[in-house]
């Protein structure tokens, strides 16, 4: 019935990528979550939690299923 949109978010702590495909009555979804920062100092805090925000919203997005 509905599909995630693909999506893509960089950032200066890592990248989080979905891709959605339906082929022959089949979903394939693809996800990865890379973090390129193993420390994240308190000033950067207030931007690495935008980031995880950014990364929760574009992983947010439900498939749904029908007959």
């Amino acid at each position: 019935v509905s599909l995630p949109e693909a999506k893509t978010v960089d950032g200066p702590f890592g990248s989080v990528t979905l891709a959605v495909e339906s082929q022959n009555g089949k979903v394939v979804v693809k996800s990865a979550v890379k973090l390129t920062k193993s420390r994240v100092t308190p000033d950067e805090y207030p931007a690495f939690r935008s980031f995880c925000q950014l990364a929760d919203a574009a992983l947010f997005e439900r498939l749904i299923l029908g007959p």
